[in-house]
C-alpha cells in the first residue's frame, strides 16, 4: 500500500472465485468494493449519504428502481455511520445495486465504503435482500474507525448464507 493517496480506492471485483462470474440469468456479474478517505466535513453522515444518492440520479446511464434507502447503522466498533442503498437499471440492460457507507473517525475525517453489484437487467441478485446483497452489505458495515478488530460474526454469517445450498 506504499504510495497510496488518501482517496485512492482499494478495489476487488468478482472473477468467479468466491463470487460467481455470471448471475442466474447468465449475464456477467460484477462486484466491487472501494474504501476512500476524505478531509473532515461539517455535514452529518446522513446528509452526505443523501447527497451521494442524489448525485447518482444525475448520471444519464442510471435509472433508479424504487427509492433509495438511508439507514443509521453501528459499525462493528460501535461507531455511528449511515448506509445508503440504491438500485438502478444501468445502460438499459443491466441491474445495479449500489451501497455506500459513510462514517466519521475521531478526527472528523470522512470514510466512504462503496460496494456495487451489476448483473443482467432481470437478475434478482443485484438487490439488497439477495444472498450476495446481504454478503456485500456485511463487508461495508465491517469497517472499523477506532482501531478495534473487526467483529467477524456478521461476516462469517454472511459467508455461510451466501454459500448455503438452495
Amino acid at each position: 500500500m506504499d504510495g497510496m493517496k488518501p482517496t485512492m480506492p482499494i478495489y476487488r471485483q468478482g472473477d468467479g472465485l468466491g463470487v460467481p462470474a455470471v448471475d442466474e440469468t447468465g449475464a456477467p456479474l460484477q462486484i466491487g468494493l472501494t474504501v476512500e478517505k476524505f478531509p473532515p466535513a461539517e455535514e452529518s453522515t446522513e446528509t452526505i449519504a443523501k447527497e451521494l444518492a442524489r448525485s447518482a440520479t444525475k448520471n444519464p446511464q442510471l435509472k433508479m428502481v424504487g427509492n433509495e434507502s438511508v439507514e443509521a447503522v453501528k459499525l462493528s466498533d460501535q461507531t455511528a455511520a449511515t448506509l445508503v442503498t440504491t438500485e438502478f437499471i444501468k445502460g438499459g440492460d443491466r441491474r445495479s445495486l449500489q451501497m455506500k457507507l459513510i462514517g466519521k473517525d475521531g478526527k472528523g475525517q470522512i470514510w466512504i465504503v462503496s460496494g456495487f453489484m451489476v448483473g443482467g437487467k432481470e437478475s434478482k441478485w443485484p438487490t439488497p435482500k439477495s444472498k450476495l446483497g446481504v454478503w456485500l452489505r456485511a463487508h461495508l458495515v465491517s469497517l472499523t474507525l477506532t482501531g478495534k478488530d473487526i467483529d467477524q460474526k456478521n461476516l462469517e454469517a454472511a459467508y455461510r448464507e451466501r454459500d448455503r445450498e438452495k
